[in-house]
């Protein structure tokens, strides 16, 4: 649901992804990656727009994937861009894994926070 509400919200009709259920650990470490889990998604292209080619572009369609990027941090709590590291130059690794990378929205915040006080913590 999540994921879906992300395309909508960048009005996607067309995506590419490498993986999103694959059994291993983060590069480099121990530590078991969220699609060991099935809860990651790599996406390498949104409407034919490729991330490895006009992520760094000054075009639209370059603008557009950062805008992309950037809306991903509304749905997801890690969005991992090509700015993020070498590892990710192509794609957007996207999570709700417990580590969070993403800042919570002011609405993130506030639905916390009216949880916690339903919940009479």
């Amino acid at each position: 649901m999540v994921l879906a509400n992300w395309l909508e919200e960048i009005e996607a009709t067309e995506v590419e992804h490498f993986v999103s259920y694959n059994c291993r650990k983060i590069y480099g470490t121990n530590i078991m990656s969220e699609h060991s889990f099935g809860s990651a998604v790599d996406i390498a292209s949104i409407n034919g727009i490729s991330l490895r080619t006009e992520w760094t572009k000054n075009s639209a369609n370059g603008e557009y994937l950062r805008q992309a990027g950037k809306a991903a941090c509304n749905h997801f709590a890690n969005a991992l861009t090509p700015d993020y590291d070498a590892a990710h130059h192509d794609h957007f690794h996207l999570d709700n894994g417990f580590q969070r990378i993403c800042p919570l929205s002011t609405l993130q915040r506030v639905k916390r926070a009216a949880l916690k006080f339903a919940a009479g913590n």
